[in-house]
Order: C-alpha cells, then structure tokens, then sequence
C-alpha cells in the first residue's frame, strides 16, 4: 500500500533528529521530532485502526533509547486519546496496553477497552441479557441531573420520534441509583407509548460503567442488528450522519482487491502504448456520471487508489488530472464524511508529495553524497549544481529489487547520474532534508533537471530514457 510506504517514510524522518535530541536535549530538537511525528500521524488518518496500530508499533519501537521510547509511546497514546476521528480511541487503548505506560493511560484503557469499536457489544446481564435483533440499537446512558444529558435527552427524543429511526431499537440507561428520580423522570421527559426501553442498575450488578466506559454523562451508542458495536461516543447529531453512512453505504473499501485486478487488466491491454492521456479519457467519462450513480463514484475511487498505489511516469501523470480536476476542485462527487477522509484527504496528501517536484522547480542548494555516472565515482554535490547540460538525480535504497534495477542501467548508461543512497543518508542521519523536499514515499525515485537546477522530467525510469 502506498500509504504505508509514505507512512514509513516520514517515521524515518521522524527518528532522524533522536541522536542529536539525546545528545544537545534542546528544545528546538525537540519541536523539531514533535513535528515530524505529527506529520506521520497525520498521513496515516485514512488508514483503518490495524493498521495505525502496526506502523505506531513501527515508530514507537524504532527508537532504540528507553526514555524517548517512551515519551513517543506517550505522545502518541495523547494523540489519538483526543483525536476527533471516531474508533481512534482503539490505538490509544492499544498503545497504553503494549507499552505498559501505567497511570491516566492505564485508566483509560480499563475503562474503555471493553467497548471499542468492531467488538461484540458486552452484555449487561442480569439487567440486559444481549443487543443481537433484527434492528439496531441506540444505547443511551445518562444521569437525571446531567445538564448536557438533559440536552442530548430532548435532541434523541426529537429523532427518536421521526421516521428516519423507525426501524432502531432505542434503550435509555439510568446511571443513577434513585428510582424515585428514575421513575417521575420517564413520567415527565418521555411521551406515553414512546418507543423505548428503560433500565438502571443502582447496585451495579451489571458493571456498565467498566464495560462501557460510562466515568461521565451522556454516553452513546449505535450497536448492529448482531450486536456489534458500530458507533461510540456519539451525540444525536452525529448519531444521524452515522446511520446515513450506513443507510447509503458509504463504507464502501476504496481500491480493494477486486479493483486492483480490474484496472489492472484493463490497462494491460494498452501494454507499452499506454499514455496518460488514454487514462484520462477514462476518467472523464466514470467522472461525468460519478455524482449521481454511486457504482461510477466507486469507480472513480477505486480509479484513484489504483493511480496512488504506481510510481511510474504514465500513472502519475494520470493521477494528477484526477485530483486537480476531480477531487481538490470538485464538490459534488464526494460530499460524505467517509470521502472527506478516505478521498479528499488522501488526495491532499498526494497532492503535497507531487508539490515538492513540479517540473519548473529549482531544486534547494541540499549538499548530498552520491554515487556519479558515468565516472563512476562519489562525489558531495549540491543538488542544484551538479555541472551537467543534462542531469539525473536518482535517489534509491538498499534492498529494493526496482532500485537495483536502475542502479543496474546506471552503470551503463551514458546520462549524467547523480545516485543518492537513502539507506547510507538515513544512518547517518542527514536525510530529513530531502524528506521534506522529495517525494520519497516511494524508492525509486528519479528525477531530470537542466544546468540550471530546475526540473524537466520526473517520475520515469531509466529503461524508457
């Protein structure tokens, strides 16, 4: 996946200014790692929560000092504590768990660990045996002298009472313990024949608070006709725009297996013929008919992925005239909560990557250590300077059968070459430079520029010059 590509790639940034923090501890080196590991953080936000827990492991284990070990496990536990991306709260837990950090982790994880979502929705017998019907359910405690549950109280019962939740099972929990309450509240608050069930638990038999992670008031949830747990730490409003998501199918796996093969034998049969422009035709027509027939959205989506997983010249191209024209300045096609993430912002970050090569640009005066051909011979070189009329700079890494490819037309070809050894610059730790100026994402990348240092070509091989 390109993503987590791109994601390793800024983890590596993120690792590079360790040994200089350990040693100088300055505060600048420090907001410097902040940065960067936000930046990584960021980029992995359309990844489902497997994932995001792999690559946090990734980075968390990477740093080979036990106190920055730490205090990385802990930012990110913070990170995603607090993020606004609902299921996130499932990596803070898993980070606190596998990385023993104890204390207002540890509460949160024992506390919430029970309930996340994708899991079976825990059973509150012998108040409440299961949720398993042929409806969903909106689970729904509160306290009687909550003054947010009172509001989120009235906003439910408005939408309770509407045709759109016809078909959810509504349960109101008490979290209290005075019946007296508990009762003249059901008798003042909700209308008679309103379609819920009523429970509460005053001595706790249940262990709804635990298993639910009910320390405050309003806590709500949309559990499946199966009895998993579909949504959490709602309000009513979010509530709606989650049960739309599911009513339109909006969880639609952009650029799964099925696709890949798809594209991928249909652009197969243009074999070496294939341009961009043959890819673009596509695109315009799945896009005229994208915004009202959601088969075409999906092609389109899938279209992008397709583009987003390739590093040669061709697809890149084609990528870009999707995005530019039919993503970062289209409104009409992907207008969902789940497109602004798992499309828009991901197009965004392409965006970005592509950015720091445009052709036209002059490259930064970065002094690097490069291999050069024809000569044969290791050079430090600005990249902005490399003397030739003509010349390419390829950056590749140790242990990438693509790159030894190039590296193998390298050696016979007659182009000016400047070869940039990511391996040997990330040990050294010299390369979060050209990870802030390059789309180094994926390896390998070449790129051509004239005398002056301005880019003319970018994203191609060796074997096609």
């Amino acid at each position: 996946m390109r993503l987590r590509l791109f994601s390793l790639a800024i983890a590596l940034a993120a690792l590079c200014p360790i040994a200089l923090a350990q040693e100088t501890n300055t505060v600048q080196n420090s907001e410097v790692l902040n940065d960067k590991l936000y930046e990584y953080l960021d980029a992995l936000a359309i990844e489902n929560i497997a994932v995001k827990k792999q690559e946090t492991d990734f980075l968390i284990s990477s740093a080979s000092d036990s106190l920055l070990r730490v205090s990385i496990a802990w930012k990110i536990y913070d990170y995603y504590r607090t993020s606004a991306l609902m299921g996130d709260e499932a990596v803070a837990v898993h980070v606190a768990d596998t990385w023993n950090l104890g204390g207002d982790a540890s509460q949160f994880a024992f506390f919430n660990r029970l309930s996340l979502i994708g899991m079976q929705a825990p059973s509150l017998a012998p108040v409440l045996e299961s949720f398993a019907s042929d409806k969903k359910t909106v689970l729904y405690f509160y306290d009687i002298n909550c003054a947010k549950c009172k509001i989120e109280t009235a906003a439910l019962i408005s939408f309770m009472s509407s045709e759109a939740a016809s078909e959810l099972d509504f349960i109101a929990f008490y979290a209290g313990s005075n019946e007296q309450m508990w009762r003249s509240h059901i008798a003042s608050v909700y209308p008679q024949d309103f379609p819920v069930r009523h429970f509460y638990d005053p001595e706790l038999d249940s262990d709804f608070q635990r298993k639910y992670g009910v320390t405050q008031t309003p806590r709500l949830y949309l559990i499946s006709e199966e009895g998993i747990i579909l949504g959490r730490g709602l309000d009513t409003e979010s509530l709606i725009d989650l049960l739309a998501l599911y009513a339109q199918k909006e969880d639609y796996d952009y650029g799964g297996s099925e696709s890949e093969q798809f594209y991928t034998s249909l652009f197969g049969t243009y074999g070496e013929k294939l341009n961009s422009s043959d890819i673009n035709v596509l695109t315009d027509h799945i896009a005229a008919q994208a915004t009202n027939d959601p088969d075409y959205k999906k092609m389109l989506g899938d279209l992008f992925y397709w583009l987003s997983y390739r590093s040669n010249e061709v697809s890149k191209d084609a990528l870009n005239y999707l995005i530019d024209n039919y993503i970062l300045s289209e409104n009409q096609i992907w207008t969902s909560p789940s497109d602004s993430l798992n499309i828009v912002q991901y197009a965004q970050i392409l965006d970005d990557l592509n950015s720091r090569q445009d052709i036209g640009r002059k490259l930064p005066p970065i002094k690097c250590r490069g291999l050069l051909f024809p000569a044969k011979k290791y050079r430090n070189k600005k990249l902005n300077r490399l003397g030739g009329k003509s010349n390419i700079i390829l950056f590749y890494t140790e242990g990438c059968e693509n790159c030894q490819a190039e590296m193998a037309m390298a050696h016979n070809s007659t182009h000016r070459i400047f070869a940039i050894n990511m391996t040997e610059l990330e040990k050294a730790g010299t390369h979060l430079e050209l990870f802030d100026e390059f789309d180094l994402s994926i390896l390998p990348l070449l790129i051509q520029t004239n005398r002056k240092g301005i880019i003319t070509r970018r994203y191609f091989s060796l074997v096609n010059l």
